[in-house]
């Protein structure tokens, strides 16, 4: 490799919330309690669906629609009040501080503007890429997140992806 390969930026509020959700899409207890409440919320209607199709007419009380309600607020918390409320209680001085990555063949030197890290290669043990960002997670509760716009050129980017698959396994 030429060179090192730096990515700097300081992460948007969108980009967070962003990452968080696509963080959560890959939790197995997410997607299951997510599409338990879809179906919890959808059997009023597939109930009426069926008895359309039965030729019968199913008369609905207002008390069914509650536990659909409950089901509903559930989804808007966990995948819309949840990512929020994790970018409020950050701490400021580290979330709004520009990041700098610089990514060479013994690993990578990390700064922020309250902090200095230098890490090998070996840290990470997957990473994911994803259409706005580059996924380095050292374990299952912490990630790492690179937005691909804070990459100096298309050649840093496509650099980068191969640096990454070389050293990291991908999941």
């Amino acid at each position: 490799m030429p060179g090192p390969i730096v990515v700097r930026f300081t992460m948007t509020k969108a980009e967070y919330l962003a990452a968080v959700r696509q963080h959560l899409l890959r939790s197995k207890t997410i997607l299951l309690t997510s599409a338990f409440f879809l179906l919890w919320m959808g059997l009023p209607f597939l109930t009426y669906i069926s008895c359309l199709g039965l030729g019968t007419l199913h008369s609905f009380s207002a008390a069914e629609f509650v536990w659909p309600a409950v089901g509903l607020s559930m989804l808007v918390l966990l995948w819309g009040w949840s990512p929020s409320a994790s970018y409020r209680k950050m701490n400021p001085a580290l979330r709004d501080q520009e990041q700098e990555y610089r990514f060479t063949e013994a690993g990578a030197e990390i700064r922020t503007g309250i902090s200095e890290a230098k890490l090998e290669w070996r840290v990470w043990t997957r990473f994911k890429e994803t259409p706005q960002f580059f996924m380095l997670f050292p374990n299952s509760a912490v990630v790492q997140i690179l937005p691909k716009r804070a990459f100096a050129s298309p050649d840093d980017l496509a650099s980068f992806r191969m640096m990454l698959r070389s050293r990291i396994p991908a999941r």
